[in-house]
């Protein structure tokens, strides 16, 4: 017979409240433990050539599936990246990250799909094949577009249970909505995915990003050398500086939230750089985790 003894738990070494032995063998804790940056499941958006596939690119340890060959130019990669042009190269390479997995290798630790838009795009065309129609999008009452989620995610399930994290990458676009209270019509930005499958990534991702290129106009400077040898700086006209910016929301929440899941001290927009920026991001997260455990976690 199993004892049942209460041990002490203690994540991140925050003191906890005494959980049975045979719970906490199960894994049962207690405690603020959010994921570490480098676990995060992201969902990263934007308008084309905002900086998605160069923040992606940044990632280390990371392999692209790159659906729409668009990340060839970007300095300073820190990710692999790997071209899909067709079904079969798609599923070669998910076999084989799945095959390297069951053996304890990871070679990659993260895979991110970029885009998205492409991903769906290709596994329409293979299931279209398979069920001998045209567009399987076309099928009635949503059915064709159930399918294809299923489809699609079934991938995502199995490469995360093998031990990998993931990443998405999509483009957005821009609609307008009227307010049921107030009946007022209003334009937002959504993901370019159907509303069903970019829900679904919506309410799995920890985080979603989304990224803007924003282009500033700043003094230019230059040094100017006064009569008695001083060295002044002084303004010669202006310059355009283009800068990257991501604004964080939470994944697995609606419209208009401003956190990263479980990270409430977290900024909800950073200025991240051309090249590196997930470092900057990962610093700005990690800060951010250990400040609002501080600040929420158990008084000690």
């Amino acid at each position: 017979m199993t004892e049942n003894v209460a041990v002490s738990v203690k994540p991140n070494g925050v003191p906890q409240e005494l959980i049975p032995s045979d719970w906490a063998a199960l894994g049962a804790t207690r405690g603020y433990d959010p994921r570490k940056a480098h676990e995060l499941r992201l969902w990263i958006l934007g308008p084309s050539g905002e900086g998605k596939s160069t923040f992606a690119s940044s990632i280390p340890q990371t392999l692209i599936l790159d659906f729409e060959d668009g990340v060839r130019a970007i300095p300073g990669q820190r990710a692999t990246r790997i071209h899909v042009p067709n079904y079969d190269k798609y599923r070669t390479v998910v076999d084989k990250l799945l095959a390297e997995a069951r053996v304890g290798k990871f070679t990659w630790k993260r895979v991110i799909v970029d885009t998205v838009d492409g991903w769906v795009q290709l596994m329409n065309i293979n299931l279209s094949n398979e069920l001998g129609i045209d567009d399987v999008t076309e099928m009635a009452r949503g059915s064709g577009y159930s399918k294809l989620k299923k489809r699609c995610w079934a991938d995502i399930a199995e490469l995360e249970g093998a031990g990998y994290t993931w990443g998405c990458v999509g483009h957005i676009t821009s609609k307008n909505v009227v307010n049921p209270v107030t009946k007022q019509e209003s334009t937002v930005v959504s993901p370019l995915l159907y509303d069903s499958f970019a829900s679904l990534i919506q309410m799995q991702a920890d985080v979603q990003c989304m990224m803007w290129n924003i282009v500033k106009e700043e003094p230019k400077m230059e040094k100017m050398t006064l009569p008695g040898g001083q060295v002044k700086m002084i303004q010669k006209g202006t310059t355009h500086v283009s800068k990257y910016y991501m604004s964080i929301s939470e994944g697995g929440a609606g419209q208009g939230t401003t956190k990263a899941r479980g990270v409430p001290c977290l900024s909800g927009k950073i200025e991240v750089p051309i090249v590196d920026g997930w470092q900057e991001f990962a610093r700005v997260y990690s800060d951010a985790v250990e400040k609002t455990r501080k600040e929420y976690g158990p008084k000690v």
